[in-house]
C-alpha cells in the first residue's frame, strides 16, 4: 500500500496500510501498546504505516494475533525463536504456537561452548584467543595486530618501571579477572593476576615461585577449591583457571595469555576486546578509560600503526640481512612448518624485522620473535622442530639436565598423581632432566628426593611450612613424608607473613612498607604494587581502632601526595599525628614539627621524638609502640609493637596475623586490589601540621651541617 505524505511515496510492509493520522502507539504482541510506560499516549495521531484490522506488531512485522510470539522474563520472543535462559546453556527454550514456551535440557554439543554474543547466550564454536608480550617492545593483540610499545620515560634517581593492564573482564563472563604487567626496559618485571578476590603474583626474580595473597608458594600449586593452579611447563610457568584462562610466563621477556571463546567481547586492555566491537586501537587508547583506576603508574600507551611500517635505521647491511634472518619463521620446510596453517607467522615476522633493525642486526631481536612463535604454536598443541643452536639463541640448562624442544617438566616431575594441578597435555621447550632423574621445580633429583604436598602446596625435602595461624609446623622429610607438630609463637609475638613467609614476628612487632614504584606490604604480609595516584590526594596508612584524637594513645600516619606540575610521578609528604603534636617530612626531607620548620633531633610532644637514622632516613617514634621511617626517595616503613596487634586499621591492615583479610573494605566488602583499599582510606590534607611544607624555610642534610646561607631560627 502506498501513501502520499509530504509529497513523497511511502511503501508499507505486508498486512499494513498508510494512514495520514494513525495511532502513534500501535498494539503489539506483548498485549499492550508500543509506548507503554513512555508517556507518549493520548489523542495525538501520527502519519505512517498501521497494521490492518486483525493484525498486531511483532517486532517490525504485522502478524495475526494468533501468530504472536512469546513474552517471557520481561522480553518478547518471536515465534520459532530459541534461547538459553540460564548460565552454562544447560536448558534451551523454544517459543511455539500460541505463545507457548517449552524448555528442555539441551547443553552445547562437542566442540561448542556457552558464551555471550550480541547480548544473548549462545553455543559458540570452541576456540581460543591469544595475546602475547613478545619481548620488551611489542604486544601481539587478540586481533592479530602488533602494537609497538613506546620506550619507558626516564625518571631521575628512580628506576624505569610502569604498569599496564594486559586484559581484564569488563563485564559478565565465566569469571572475573584482571592481568596487570609491571615492566622495565628489559621486559616484564612481574605479573599480577586478580582472580575471584585472590592476588597471584609472578616475579622475574623468583623463578619457580608463585606469590598468593602475599605468601610465597613453590610450584606446583593449587588454589583451595581448584579454581586455579600453576605448573612448570618447560621453561615457563603456566597458570590455569577453571574458567579456561591460561597465563604463561618465562620469567624473562615473554608473556602469553589465552582465553576461551566464552570471553568473546567481554575483555578490555592493551590486548584488545577479543572479538568485541572495538579493537585495541579503536578508539585511540589514550581516549579510553578502562585503565584508569586499575593501575597507578601507567606505561606509555601504544600508538596506532595499522600497516606496521617497518622503520629501520639507515644501515644497509641490517636492512638486507633482516629478511634472511627472519625467514625461518615462514619456511614451509622449517621448524614451524606444521604451525603455518594454524597460526599466522606474519605478526611474528613483523616483530622480527623491526627488532633486528633496531638491534643493529643482532640475533637478540630474532630470538624474541622465534621464542614467541614457539610458545604460541606449542600452547596450541602444534609440534615445533628444533631450531636453537650454539650460535642461534642458545639456552643454557643447569647441571644434570639438557635442552629439549619438547620437554615435559610437569608430568615428568614431582607432581602428586591425584593432585588437581593438572599438567598440560602439550610439551614446551625447556630443560629436561637426565635419565633416572625428575624435576622438583628447582633441581633434577632422584625419585626418593621428591617433596611433599599439603593443601595444594608443594614442599621440597628438608623445607618446613608454618600453617596459617602459626599453630602447626610441618616439615617434609626424605622417606618419611610430611611430618607435622603443634607449634606456637613465643609469648609477646604474633603470627605474620614477613617477606612472603609465615613466621612469628620479632619481639619488636610487625612492619608495613610503602615503596614508590615498588611493593606495598601490610603489617600481616599481604603485598602488591603500591597504588600511585595520578592527582593530589592523601591516604591514611594506620590509626587506632575506636580511638579519638583527644585520647592519650591516639595516632595516625598519613601519606599526602601534593600537586607537582611537570613531575613524572607524585611523591608524598608523610604526616604523623598524635594527640599533643605532629611531625611532617616533606618531599625533599624538610622537617616540620607542630606547624613550624625544625631541625633534628626534635621533640614532637611528650614521649615522641623525631631524629635522623642511617641511610638519610627520618625517624618519628613513640617508644616502644610505634616507629615511622621515611627514606630520601619517599619510601615509608611503619613498625608497630605487639601491643598494637589487632588494634589498627587503614591501608596497612588490622595487624591480626591474617593477610587474607587485608583487602577488606568498610562494610566487610572485599576489594579487588590495593587500589580499592587506598581509595577507601582517603584522608583530608593536614596543612595545620605543615603550613608551608612545599617551600620550607630550613633544609637540613643528614650530616647535620648548615649551608652557608642558613641562619638558626627561633
Amino acid at each position: 500500500m502506498e501513501g502520499s505524505g509530504g509529497g513523497g511515496a511511502l511503501r508499507c510492509p505486508p498486512h499494513s496500510h498508510y494512514e495520514l493520522c494513525g495511532p502513534c502507539c500501535p498494539a503489539t504482541c506483548a498485549g499492550r501498546d508500543s509506548c507503554a510506560g513512555r508517556g507518549a499516549r493520548g489523542s495525538r495521531c501520527c502519519e505512517g504505516c498501521a497494521c490492518d484490522a486483525g493484525f498486531v506488531l511483532s517486532g517490525a512485522a504485522c502478524v495475526p494475533l494468533a501468530r504472536c510470539g512469546c513474552f517471557r522474563g520481561g522480553r518478547y520472543r518471536a515465534p520459532g525463536a530459541a534461547w538459553y535462559p540460564g548460565p552454562g546453556c544447560a536448558r534451551r527454550c523454544h517459543c511455539g504456537a500460541g505463545g507457548a514456551v517449552t524448555c528442555a535440557p539441551r547443553p552445547c554439543g562437542r566442540g561448542r561452548v556457552c558464551g555471550l554474543r550480541g547480548g544473548e547466550r549462545r553455543c559458540l564454536p570452541e576456540g581460543r584467543g591469544a595475546c602475547a608480550l613478545a619481548g620488551p617492545a611489542h604486544v601481539l593483540a587478540f586481533d592479530g595486530r602488533v602494537l609497538p610499545l613506546p620506550p619507558l620515560p626516564r625518571a631521575p634517581f628512580r628506576p624505569e618501571r610502569c604498569e599496564q593492564v594486559l586484559a581484564r573482564a569488563a563485564s559478565r563472563g565465566p569469571c572475573r579477572f584482571g592481568v596487570v604487567v609491571a615492566r622495565d626496559g628489559a621486559g616484564p618485571l612481574s605479573l599480577h593476576l586478580n582472580l575471584s578476590g585472590h592476588l597471584l603474583q609472578l616475579d622475574r626474580s623468583r623463578v619457580g615461585v608463585i606469590t598468593v595473597d602475599g605468601e610465597h608458594c613453590r610450584l606446583p600449586w593449587v588454589l583451595p577449591g581448584g579454581k586455579a593452579w600453576a605448573t612448570l611447563e618447560g621453561r615457563h610457568v603456566v597458570v590455569h583457571t577453571a574458567c579456561g584462562l591460561h597465563l604463561m610466563y618465562d620469567w624473562g621477556s615473554q608473556v602469553h595469555l589465552t582465553v576461551p571463546s566464552t570471553f568473546h567481547g567481554q575483555l578490555v586492555g592493551i590486548c584488545g576486546a577479543f572479538g568485541g566491537k572495538d579493537g585495541p586501537l579503536d578508539p585511540p587508547l589514550d581516549k579510553r578509560s578502562w585503565f584508569k583506576g586499575l593501575i597507578t603508574n601507567p606505561c606509555p600507551l601504544p600508538q596506532p600503526n595499522l600497516d606496521f611500517t617497518i622503520s629501520c635505521p639507515t644501515q644497509p647491511p641490517q636492512i638486507y640481512n633482516a629478511p634472511k634472518l627472519c625467514r625461518l619463521l615462514q619456511a614451509p620446510d622449517g621448524p614451524f612448518g606444521r604451525c603455518l596453517d594454524h597460526i599466522s607467522p606474519k605478526p611474528f615476522l613483523r616483530i622480527c624485522l623491526q627488532n633486528i633493525c633496531h638491534t643493529h642486526g643482532q640475533h637478540l631481536g630474532l630470538c624474541d620473535a622465534l621464542t614467541a612463535y614457539t610458545a604460541a604454536c606449542q600452547e596450541a598443541g602444534i609440534p615445533v622442530k628444533l631450531w636453537r643452536g650454539p650460535k642461534l639463541c642458545p639456552l643454557t640448562c643447569p647441571p644434570r639436565s639438557h635442552y629439549s624442544i619438547c620437554a615435559r617438566t610437569c608430568d615428568g616431575g614431582c607432581v602428586q598423581p591425584t593432585s588437581p594441578a593438572h599438567c598440560s597435555t602439550q610439551c614446551y621447550e625447556g630443560c629436561e632432566c637426565a635419565p633416572g632423574l625428575i624435576f622438583d621445580g628447582r633441581d633434577c633429583v632422584s625419585q626418593d628426593r621428591c617433596g611433599c604436598f599439603y593443601s595444594g602446596r608443594y614442599i621440597p625435602v628438608g623445607d618446613a611450612l608454618v600453617l596459617p595461624g602459626c599453630q602447626e609446623r610441618c616439615m617434609c622429610l626424605r622417606g618419611q613424608g610430611l611430618q607435622c607438630q603443634p607449634f606456637s609463637c613465643p609469648q609477646g609475638t604474633g603470627c605474620i607473613l614477613d617477606g612472603g613467609v609465615r613466621c612469628c614476628e620479632a619481639g619488636e612487632g610487625a612492619t608495613c612498607r610503602l615503596e614508590l614504584g615498588g611493593l606495598f606490604t601490610t603489617f600481616d604480609g599481604f603485598s602488591g604494587l603500591t597504588p600511585m595516584p595520578v592527582m593530589s590526594s592523601a591516604y591514611e596508612l594506620a590509626t587506632l581502632v575506636g580511638s579519638r584524637p583527644e585520647d592519650p594513645d591516639w595516632f595516625h600516619v598519613i601519606v599526602d601526595f601534593l600537586p607537582c606540575p611537570g613531575c613524572t610521578a607524585l611523591k608524598p609528604r608523610v604526616i604523623v599525628g598524635f594527640r599533643d603534636g605532629c611531625a611532617a617530612v616533606g618531599t625533599n626531607q624538610e622537617i616540620w614539627v607542630n606547624g613550624r620548620p625544625a631541625r633534628l633531633p626534635a621533640q614532637v610532644c611528650a614521649g615522641v621524638v623525631a631524629r635522623w637514622a642511617e641511610g638519610s632516613r627520618v625517624v618519628i617514634e613513640r617508644p616502644p609502640t610505634l616507629r615511622v621511617l621515611v627514606g630520601p626517595e619517599g619510601a615509608v616503613a611503619l613498625r608497630a609493637s605487639p601491643a598494637l596487634r589487632g588494634r589498627l586499621r587503614a591501608a596497612c591492615g588490622d595487624y591480626n596475623g591474617v593477610a587474607a583479610d587485608d583487602l577488606m573494605l568498610p562494610g566487610r566488602l572485599r576489594g579487588a586490589s590495593l587500589i580499592d583499599v587506598f581509595q577507601a582510606c582517603r584522608a583530608p590534607g593536614f596543612n595545620n601540621c605543615a603550613e608551608k611544607l612545599v617551600t620550607p624555610a630550613v633544609t637540613q642534610h643528614f650530616t647535620g651541617r648548615r649551608r652557608p646561607s642558613e641562619r638558626p631560627h627561633g
